[in-house]
């Protein structure tokens, strides 16, 4: 298990937010991409996603999936994404999930671990980067690092 520390930038994101089941990120991101394709562009990195529980709500999750595309897109209402020129973490430690058999939590435990030991607060929720490599899902757990205490979230 290695964590790497290094600056994370993505370039045109398209970003989609919705509440749904736990572990259903994975279909807005085909919708995500459906819409990418539709209006002409393609994807020029993986997708990755954040997660936060919805208070009150057991069982559901608010999920932030984004996906890098070719090229800028004027935002409109008819879609129903948010364009970001640039997402950059200038400083964030990276774990991979490269196996079924390791929990995110136990990803998070050691982000957090690593984080401690080495004086410095991560910024939540942590980003998920997910790519396939020879036909399995791998996932970089990217934890951005705090610039200041006021940046850190429980």
């Amino acid at each position: 298990m290695k964590i790497r520390r290094s600056p994370v930038v993505f370039h045109n994101v398209l970003k989609m937010t919705d509440c749904c089941n736990e572990g259903s990120w994975d279909a807005m991101a085909l919708v995500l991409r459906n819409l990418v394709v539709m209006n002409g562009l393609y994807t020029n990195a993986p997708a990755f996603y954040q997660v936060t529980d919805v208070v009150g709500e057991p069982g559901r999750k608010e999920y932030s999936v984004y996906v890098s595309v070719s090229s800028k897109v004027e935002p409109s209402d008819e879609l129903p994404v948010e364009f970001i020129d640039e997402l950059a973490f200038g400083d964030a430690l990276t774990f991979r999930v490269a196996d079924s058999d390791t929990l995110m939590e136990e990803a998070y435990f050691l982000l957090d671990a690593c984080a401690a030991e080495q004086g410095f607060s991560l910024v939540r929720p942590f980003y998920h980067v997910c790519f396939d490599v020879f036909g399995e899902t791998m996932v970089d757990v990217v934890a951005p690092i705090a610039e200041e205490a006021d940046d850190v979230q429980p």
